[in-house]
Formats: C-alpha cells, structure tokens, sequence
C-alpha cells in the first residue's frame, strides 16, 4: 500500500485490468478462482476459513473510479477478501456508493475487514454502507466452526464528517434498518474475527452486522456513543407482521 509514486485512477485500472487476465488465465488452464475453493455444495455458502486474498490499496490517490475497477474485479470472479485496505485515498460518496453496490451483489458476505478512514465519505456515504450491510443476508458472518457469526469489521474515521453527525447517523438510521452496530472496543474482546455479541442470540442469527471501531473519531468535538439496543433476531423485521394491525377498509383491522 506504500507505492512510490501512488498508483492513482488509472494506475488502479490497469492493475485491475491485468490481474483480472491472470485470474481468467488461471481459470482456462484448469485453476479455480480464490472464491471458489471455500464453497460448499448447499447453496454455495463460505466456510470460516475461505478469506485469504489481502488487498491493500491504501495511500494511493485512488478515487471512485479506481475503487469501480476493484470492485467490479472482485465481483466478475468472485473473490471473497479477508481484509481490503483502502484508508487514505479520496473515494468519498460515490467510492463508498460503489462498494455499497459490491457488498450488495452477493448472496454471500464478500469481505470480513474494510478500511475506509481517511476517504473524505460523508455521513450520506457512511449511510450507503450502512443500508448495504443490514439488509445483506450475509451479515453477520456465520463461523460455523464456532458456533457464531461475525459482524463486518469497518473502519471509517476521519472522514468528512463531524463527530455529531456521526452519533446522529447511527442514533437515526440503524433502528429503521432494525440493525445494531458493535463499538468494537478491545476491552469487550472485538476484532476482526470476534465480537462480543457473536453468540448473543445462540444458534440464531442476530442483527449486529457491523463493528464501526472508532467511528466517532471524526472532525470537531468528540460525542459520546449514542445508545443503542442489543442485538436480536436478524430475522425478527420480516416475521413480526402479527404485531401489527391493519385497518382495511370497510373491516375491523
């Protein structure tokens, strides 16, 4: 990630461009893509351990453009990354819109550790994100080996944001997507492959899809993290309809 000159726009594209000859490469001489070894047979599900490719692309001078090539890349042959690096660059909201069209073109989760920071996203890209994660059945990530599912580790501080609208952003839009988002502080033993809440609701999914350590580090005075509710079923919005009475017309609701 420390390329003297930085790669830039079009540096980015031509690499993407040639790595993803190498990958088509590999494939017509009988390889298989990076993604497909972890696949099982039902329904083509990741196993816990099928995250190796590391993509680091940080520092670059890589904006929107070069971040469409790396996402469209990843999603033409399917490659699930265990950590991409793209802190430092200028993505800004149409980058983090477009990453927010990748995490979404899958039925699988196609990343486990995203670095944002320093990428000039305002609160309308964090937002992006955000929806993205939630109504993504990827997220949390099952770890079938430990019996848990793992939110996104997201690392977006230091953007183009002020530390208030970073506390307001997730106070008002993570209720409505009935999604929670962990602090991701080290004294509750969280990181990239943990999290505190990662059994919270047993052998059932919950609705903690991201962990957002240091999200309040943002421009202006710091603010305390706004509360937010444990997590719970990931499915409980899509199952809860007999909580709720309709008043038809004409009819007694």
């Amino acid at each position: 990630g420390e390329c003297q000159p930085p790669i830039g726009e079009r540096g980015a594209e031509r690499f993407c461009a040639w790595l993803g000859q190498r990958l088509l490469a590999g494939c017509a001489g009988g390889g298989s893509s990076s993604s497909s070894a972890g696949d099982s047979a039902a329904g083509g599900r990741p196993s816990s351990n099928c995250y190796g490719v590391v993509l680091d692309f940080s520092n670059q001078c890589i904006g929107a453009r070069g971040v469409r090539a790396l996402c469209a890349l990843l999603e033409t042959h399917r490659v699930r990354s265990g950590k991409v690096k793209l802190q430092g660059n200028a993505i800004g909201d149409d980058g983090a819109k477009e990453i927010a069209r990748f995490l979404s073109s899958k039925s699988h989760a196609p990343i486990l550790e995203l670095h944002l920071s320093h990428n000039q996203i305002s609160v309308r890209g964090a937002l992006w994100l955000l929806a993205s994660l939630a109504l993504h059945p990827g997220y949390p990530i099952q770890d079938a080996s430990r019996h848990a599912f793992i939110p996104l580790w997201l690392r977006l501080d230091h953007n183009a944001m002020s530390s208030n609208e970073a506390a307001c952003l997730l106070s008002a839009a993570l209720p409505p997507l009935h999604a929670v988002a962990c602090r991701g502080i080290g004294d509750q033993q969280c990181g990239a492959a943990r999290c505190c809440w990662m059994r919270h609701t047993g052998s059932q999914k919950h609705n903690c899809v991201v962990h957002l350590h240091g999200f309040l580090q943002q421009t202006g005075p710091r603010v305390a993290w706004p509360q937010l509710p444990a997590p719970g079923p990931h499915v409980q919005p899509f199952f809860e309809f007999g909580q709720r009475r309709i008043p038809w017309p004409g009819g007694s609701g």
